[in-house]
């Protein structure tokens, strides 16, 4: 049995303000018991190719730096949310890094699924300024085996099963769902997600500024294993932490055996 903090941060275009505000609000929720603590994706800039581009930086910059030694003082595992990563060619990711207690790298996911969408008053493709990732990623904790998705990540029910397999019990999902597709899906697909699958997932998102560029739904929150909603952060900076209990796992999947009865595709 754990904490677990979810922390809305509020996005700005100086990275300092961005850190000032990841910084405050993990310490809430360290003060609140958290001992896993997750930020949002993409927490340190502006979601448009623009910024993406400009404030990409690899594990000599400044933001991951960070990470890592907040992780390390608050004693939690950190999970960095996202930051636009440069790896040594130049490709730039929306990368995931994952850190101990110690404030070692545990864990990177590269964002597998680009978000590319075509609505007519909205469109946008980060599959033109970012690469994706391939692999899926669970993380061994001393609390058990936590999954990690981004955003886009959640609506491919096959990846949430890969890492269900692999023994992850909780997903988190670092995301920014816009204003469009957040009332539509975000609430829904998580529940999905964690139904299907009869374990806890976390969606962590940035808070809402109607003064941005890409405004976030927000509404960060914790499901369990039957799809129940823990807890939402709403719309405003701030931060969550649920307590999260691994024997809730077997006892949803005790009660309604789905994983037991399921069938690969070609036996139907």
């Amino acid at each position: 049995m754990f904490k677990l903090g979810l922390c809305q941060t509020k996005v700005y275009e100086n990275k300092d303000d961005s850190i000032e505000s990841v910084r405050k609000t993990a310490l809430r929720a360290k003060d609140m018991g958290a001992d896993v603590i997750c930020i949002p994706e993409m927490w340190n800039t502006p979601y448009s190719n623009r910024y993406i581009k400009n404030y990409a930086e690899g594990r000599d910059g400044g933001c991951y730096r960070f990470m890592k030694t907040l992780a390390r003082d608050l004693g939690v595992y950190f999970v960095g949310g996202s930051i636009p990563f440069k790896d040594e060619k130049g490709d730039i990711y929306n990368t995931s890094f994952v850190f101990s207690k110690d404030g070692d790298e545990i864990a990177r996911h590269d964002k597998i699924h680009l978000f590319d969408i075509d609505f007519e008053d909205m469109h946008f493709k980060e599959s033109l300024f970012l690469k994706n990732g391939t692999t899926a990623t669970v993380v061994d904790t001393e609390f058990g085996k936590i999954g990690i998705g981004l955003c886009f990540d959640v609506r491919f029910p096959e990846l949430f099963r890969a890492m269900t397999n692999r023994g992850a019990k909780l997903i988190l999902v670092p995301g920014s769902f816009n204003m469009r597709t957040g009332p539509l899906h975000w609430e829904n697909t998580l529940k999905q997600r964690a139904v299907d699958n009869q374990i806890f997932i976390a969606g962590c998102s940035p808070a809402r500024d109607e003064n941005a560029i890409y405004v976030s739904f927000a509404n960060s929150m914790a499901v369990d294993p039957l799809g129940i909603s823990l807890g939402n952060c709403g719309e405003e900076e701030g931060c969550i932490v649920e307590e999260i209990d691994f024997r809730e796992v077997k006892r949803a999947r005790n009660v309604l055996p789905i994983l037991k009865n399921y069938k690969k595709e070609e036996e139907y």
